[in-house]
């Protein structure tokens, strides 16, 4: 694997990562050689990953990259369709923006300089469209 992976021009983290998945692949398999093994044996690893590791969906797409290789590149058996994957999800992540009353409850020093530069913007943009237009 790692010679198709170098022929390729493929990193040396790739080359490793990819090492590490297809090491993962045939022991989840008990061993058994990845030609005796298809595209069945490939879902349930990877719904294994995603529901019994619990990854992340980064690295759960990296072991679904490296296992394609594998089988593509290195073996010359190309899957068909894999159905049925469980995939891993990336959590739904809202930011979080406080008020500005939960900023100046925990920071009462901030409250004062909130209001001093946001004073101090406003000129600055009174006076920029003053000097805009001549006036000044």
């Amino acid at each position: 694997m790692a010679e198709s992976l170098r022929t390729r021009h493929c990193s040396r983290r790739t080359e490793q990562a990819y090492i590490h998945w297809m090491r993962r692949f045939i022991s989840f398999h008990a061993l058994n050689h990845p030609r005796q093994l298809r595209e069945g044996d490939v879902n349930r690893f990877l719904t294994h990953l995603a529901i019994g590791e619990n990854v992340a969906a980064p690295t759960h797409n990296q072991a679904l990259a490296a296992v394609h290789f594998l089988c593509e590149h290195v073996l010359e058996q190309p899957l068909d369709r894999i159905e049925g994957v469980v995939r891993a999800s990336r959590p739904k992540r809202l930011p979080v923006v406080p008020t500005r009353d939960d900023v100046e409850a925990r920071h009462p020093l901030v409250g004062g300089l909130v209001t001093a530069v946001a004073g101090l913007v406003t000129f600055q943009k009174s006076a920029f469209a003053l000097s805009w237009q001549g006036l000044v």
